[in-house]
């Protein structure tokens, strides 16, 4: 999203429920997400022309890709374990 204050700091005020996992970045760099309304989330956006975005990773999903990973390893051990006793005994 592009924004331009005409030259004054402003609050960029966006109706998107707020959850304390969403991040923001302003040209590049982090800056806090405020709630607003009680309901939505907002920046603060220095004076000028910038680049916002927004984005959501709950911890939910990267503790599924740890356990996903993780149970590919023990499946592929599993397999490999199983291929070497069949080979064993043959």
């Amino acid at each position: 999203m592009n924004l331009s204050t005409a030259g004054i700091p402003g609050f960029l005020l966006v109706s998107d429920n707020y959850h304390p996992e969403w991040n923001a970045t302003i040209d590049g760099e982090e800056t806090e997400v405020y709630m607003a309304n009680y309901l939505w989330k907002g920046v603060f956006v220095p004076a000028g022309e910038h680049q916002i975005v927004f984005t959501f990773i709950p911890h939910e999903i990267l503790y599924s890709r740890w356990i996903s990973l993780c149970g590919f390893i023990l499946f592929a051990l599993l397999l490999g374990l199983i291929f070497i006793v069949e080979k064993r005994a043959a």
